[in-house]
């Protein structure tokens, strides 16, 4: 998508300067990057990348200001276009780098703690402590019963 959106903008007058053909080249070299890091990540770490999450996250608000600018204008719209499914792509990216592998994990580390292998949204909203929270919610209302109908 990037290589697209390089070859459009080099193609369109309006939108080619020597800064804006070097932050498109930048984003192809950092597409390149990003999957070489989301390869090594996904090798070598039992929980879902950080770096990744934080800065897909981080950069997505400054791409959709600039998605917006190229849909307000005109001569822009096959630029506006391709922009807007890279936005989509790396909203899918976000979503694919956040989900937690367990399930693909090799068998020696299946049985880790729900907390080493949660990602950076399950750590900082505790969402691995649902399934803890539930369970204990329901034993100790369980037992609660158990003692009184035993009185």
């Amino acid at each position: 998508m990037q290589t697209a959106l390089l070859v459009l903008q080099a193609q369109k007058p309006v939108l080619r300067t020597r800064a804006s053909i070097a932050a498109v080249v930048f984003s192809v070299i950092d597409a390149l990057a990003l999957c070489l890091l989301s390869h090594t990540e996904h090798i070598y770490s039992v929980r879902p990348s950080t770096i990744i999450n934080i800065y897909l996250l981080f950069t997505l608000p400054f791409d959709a200001a600039r998605c917006r600018t190229l849909w307000i204008n005109s001569n822009t719209k096959t630029v506006a276009a391709v922009f807007t499914s890279t936005i989509g792509v790396k909203i899918l990216i976000i979503i694919a780098e956040a989900i937690e592998k367990r399930g693909i994990l090799l068998s020696r580390y299946q049985n880790t703690s729900p907390e080493v292998t949660s990602g950076i949204y399950s750590r900082s909203f505790f969402w691995w402590l649902n399934g803890l929270m539930t369970t204990g919610t329901f034993s100790a209302i369980g037992s609660t019963q158990t003692t009184s109908n035993i009185k």
